[in-house]
């Protein structure tokens, strides 16, 4: 099985690129770089952060890619966000707050609308909703 190995880098709370780990035909695997456009290039050193949010490995509408940390909801904002974290039960990444770590497909969950890190306030409050 391939799968793609990226990072989404930080420095603090803002997002200062990529990483992603290539394997080329006869050659040992590398680390290259994308600034926060996300265009890899084989030319960028490696960009100074301090965290990194790890690629799902899933991608939803428009083909955009989805990482650790990534806030949810749906195009037209009826769905409660919720956020896309590790679950060590499952071994997978999945829907944390407010769907108790459900699986992400058939949710209705289809836009990215920020991350726990540069977005926080897109979330409800811990008590909302609560009895």
């Amino acid at each position: 099985m391939n799968r793609e190995i990226k990072f989404r880098l930080r420095k603090g709370n803002k997002i200062v690129g990529y990483e992603m780990w290539i394997v080329e035909q006869g050659k040992s695997g590398r680390w290259i770089y994308a600034y926060s456009d996300g265009v890899f290039n084989s030319n960028i050193p490696p960009i100074e952060h301090n965290e990194k949010d790890q690629y799902t490995s899933i991608k939803i509408a428009k083909n955009r890619e989805i990482y650790e940390g990534d806030i949810l909801s749906d195009e037209e904002g009826i769905i409660e966000p919720d956020v896309i974290e590790w679950n060590n039960k499952w071994s997978e990444f999945r829907l944390s707050r407010l769907r108790q770590n459900t699986f992400l497909f058939n949710t209705g969950y289809d836009t990215i609308i920020g991350s726990i890190y540069e977005n926080p306030e897109l979330l409800p409050k811990e008590d909302e909703g609560q009895p």
